[in-house]
């Protein structure tokens, strides 16, 4: 039967795809993503075999869609829950609180952008440069993580407050476009079909998400079971493949499921990405690499050669509405962004708010992706899609530039200081500890004995009173900032915390606890109390249960300390621990932390880029450590 099939369109597309990578990697003056030349590349094997390459070939056809769904399979797996946590919202909710908070301001950043996409959208459609404003507004709505996280991961960023903000705002445009995309889809598919659009309508497109809610459930419990694991445990490792199985098994289910209700099958394909992302660990792990093997090596490639095929370059060329869209939307992509996105302003200043801006305004799959939807729907002409991908092209490629040419780093800025309210004898000694470390702090007492002392120790410290405004605005503190209060009267420990908090924004707050009963006291302000009987009851019990591991970090004697590090040594990305000189000799890693996953690492583990990294070894070795890892480049 094989010689009813013709392999010659496979050949031809995997032919080129190949080369793309490679073409990439070899264009040094601009960041061109590879998704972009493989556009290009259906552009000019389109034009060149319109009778070959075509999405008439029904075998082509099938690949093309699945791997347009397994695109958004992909994009739903990108997604780190994690990311999304509202945190806490203690106290009276206050405009700089919602700004802080990553959910709910990119929440509001989103609706932001909907308002303007959709008055944008409106004036286009009394020009009648558009069918519908609706759909529009989504299109205008959307944005591309993939672009985001890989953006900021190469200036170091995505662990910081600035970067995780901006992810978070990105995870929160795409999930909800998509989201509104499938109700909108749902709603012109009645229209066209002549049929109310009802209640039981808009129920069918919240199934796939119950569907996710109860797998999700069933699957946590299920595998912590014994037989599960008696069953499972033997196979995972084996040739079978079995976790790559049960990830296509279930984005298929859901793919079926989306068929059923009606609804658009990129929702349910990024769902089911979003529930293995849930379900199984992802960083650095095997299925990870596999299913992006899969999909960038084979499926990937033909649903964007494809779309290049589709481009329509006569009809833009031979329509001047065609045109002009073209330019309004590309000023509209970036203005219903980077407008409201202005509101971070007060916490991340103009120049990086606006480079944020320009970041999350990038869109490739997902603004596509909306276009194929509209074309299958009949509601975006041939020309009017094709000019969606030379917007999607521009800014996929401007977004990242303007990002890289507009953010300052903050480096200096962006270091936090420990602020030492009282220079007691506690407050001395953990300045000597601070200092002997390299960290920045500042002691702040009132008292002329106490200062007299610091000064005498060549501690860092300013005359004033801690619970006073006037004596905090001296270190100039930023949200940072650690403001550690040990002076010994809890109500003078409470006040400069609040103070602290209410004129500065400073979030880290310890305080010493000299009574236990305001233990909660300190916890409902966002405090975190240090008792002293506690304390002491626990360093006994370290004593006397680890004497010599407790012993490392209460004497300075032993010139031995466990200190953590950021890798941000680009050279160590992706090296075995092994390979990396030193360790086992000067130092030894004990611990990784990669994200929200703590690893104990053997010889073979692979460091990653932002890799949390915990040493022990001696204080002057592991300033050679820090060299080693924190080492920008």
């Amino acid at each position: 039967m094989s010689h009813l099939i013709d392999f010659t369109p496979l050949f031809i597309i995997f032919s080129f795809a190949f080369f793309v990578p490679i073409i990439s990697d070899r264009i040094k003056f601009i960041k061109i993503p590879w998704i972009i030349i493989e556009i290009i590349v259906g552009m000019i094997l389109g034009y060149v075999f319109p009778d070959i390459i075509t999405l008439k070939n029904k075998y082509i056809h099938f690949l093309y869609l699945f791997g347009f769904s397994y695109l958004m399979f992909l994009s739903g797996y990108e997604i780190d829950f994690s990311y999304l946590s509202p945190g806490r919202l203690k106290g009276k909710l206050t405009v700089k609180k919602i700004l802080k908070n990553n959910l709910l301001s990119g929440i509001l950043i989103f609706i932001l952008t909907l308002i303007l996409s959709y008055l944008t959208s409106l004036v286009f459609l009394k020009f009648n440069l558009i069918k519908n404003a609706e759909f529009m507004t989504l299109i205008l709505s959307t944005t591309s993580v993939g672009i985001v996280l890989p953006t900021l991961k190469e200036r170091h960023l995505l662990s910081t407050k600035y970067g995780q903000h901006l992810i978070v705002i990105s995870l929160i445009y795409d999930i909800l476009t998509l989201f509104l995309l499938g109700v909108e889809s749902l709603f012109l598919t009645n229209v066209i079909e002549g049929t109310p659009f009802s209640f039981q309508n808009l129920l069918k497109i919240f199934i796939p998400f119950i569907a996710v809610f109860v797998i999700y459930k069933i699957g946590k419990r299920v595998s912590k079971g014994k037989i599960f694991k008696q069953i499972f445990s033997p196979l995972i490792h084996s040739a079978s493949e079995l976790k790559l199985r049960g990830a296509i098994a279930i984005m298929t289910f859901f793919l079926i499921l989306s068929q059923w209700m009606g609804v658009e099958v990129i929702l349910g394909a990024f769902l089911a990405g979003a529930l293995l992302s849930g379900l199984t660990y992802k960083e650095g792990s095997s299925l990870s690499h596999k299913l992006d093997t899969l999909g960038y090596g084979f499926f990937i490639p033909v649903f964007f050669i494809m779309v290049g095929t589709t481009f329509k370059l006569k009809e833009i060329a031979s329509s001047p509405t065609v045109i002009l869209l073209i330019i309004f939307v590309i000023i509209a992509t970036f203005m219903v962004k980077i407008l409201p996105a202005l509101i971070l302003i007060p916490i991340y200043k103009f120049r990086n708010t606006l480079a944020g801006g320009f970041l999350i305004s990038a869109k490739l799959s997902l603004m596509i992706a909306a276009s194929e939807i509209g074309k299958s729907l009949n509601i975006i002409s041939d020309a009017i899609h094709s000019a969606i991908i030379v917007i999607a092209i521009i800014a996929s490629t401007f977004s990242p530039i303007a990002f890289n040419k507009l953010y300052k780093n903050q480096k200096e800025e962006e270091q936090f200081k420990v602020i030492i309210v009282g220079a007691g004898k506690i407050g001395r000694a953990l300045a000597m500890r601070l200092k002997n470390l390299g960290i920045k702090y500042i002691l702040i007492d009132r008292e002329e004995t106490a200062y007299d002392k610091c000064k005498k120790l060549g501690l860092n410290i300013i005359k004033g009173d801690g619970v006073k405004p006037f004596a905090l605005k001296k270190v100039k503190p930023t949200d940072r900032d650690y403001l550690v209060a040990v002076t010994g009267e809890d109500s003078i420990n409470m006040a400069a915390c609040k103070l602290g908090k209410k004129l500065f924004g400073i979030e880290n707050l310890i305080a010493r606890d000299n009574n236990p009963k305001n233990s909660e006291d300190f916890k409902a302000h966002g405090i975190i109390p240090l008792n002293l009987v506690e304390n002491i009851a626990i360093s006994i019990e370290n004593l006397i249960l680890r004497p010599d591991i407790f012993d490392t970090f209460l004497k300075d004697t032993y010139d031995r300390e466990f200190v953590e590090f950021t890798l941000k040594n680009k050279s160590l990305k992706n090296c075995k621990i092994s390979e990396i000189p030193y360790i086992g000799e000067r130092f030894v890693i004990v611990l990784i932390k990669r994200n929200e996953n703590f690893i104990f690492p053997k010889g073979d583990e692979i460091l990653k880029e932002n890799d949390i990294i915990v040493c022990f070894g001696s204080h002057q070795d592991l300033i050679k450590a820090k060299e080693l890892f924190e080492k920008e480049g």
